[in-house]
């Protein structure tokens, strides 16, 4: 076996693996921006399926998101996930509420009290369903 040849056939390979390895760099951060705007999206619904519970047992969303579970998600998302976080309810009555969360391309996704999800351009929310946007 000649060792030169081996050893030079191992460098070549390495450095196509690490040739491919940098191409595909640039494609990486955006996958990562993708699973932060899918965690946003699923901690969204979590607060929407809350949004189900409480119209049904109280039929109002009186500090909807400041107690409880929902507040919870509310200061994680604000410390790990997003910019900015609004959460809207039709005062003083309190029975509409819509939060939207802004992703890393900028826009506003928003889920309602009527299980509607939505995907906005501008914020904050204009209405308090996704159907009012």
């Amino acid at each position: 076996m000649n060792y030169y040849l081996f050893q030079s056939t191992f460098f070549i390979v390495f450095i196509g693996i690490a040739a491919m390895a940098f191409a595909a760099l640039p494609f990486m951060k955006n996958s990562f921006a993708d699973v932060s705007d899918n965690y946003i999206k699923s901690e969204l619904s979590r607060m929407q399926a809350e949004m189900l519970f409480v119209s049904v047992r109280q039929n109002t969303f009186t500090n909807f998101c400041t107690t409880g579970e929902v507040n919870g998600i509310v200061l994680d998302l604000i410390k790990n996930k997003t910019t900015s976080l609004h959460c809207k309810t039709n005062a003083p009555i309190n029975n509409q509420v819509i939060v939207c969360a802004e992703l890393k391309n900028e826009n506003h996704y928003c889920v309602d009290y009527l299980g509607v999800e939505c995907e906005v351009a501008h914020q904050p929310p204009r209405g308090y369903s996704c159907k009012e946007i």
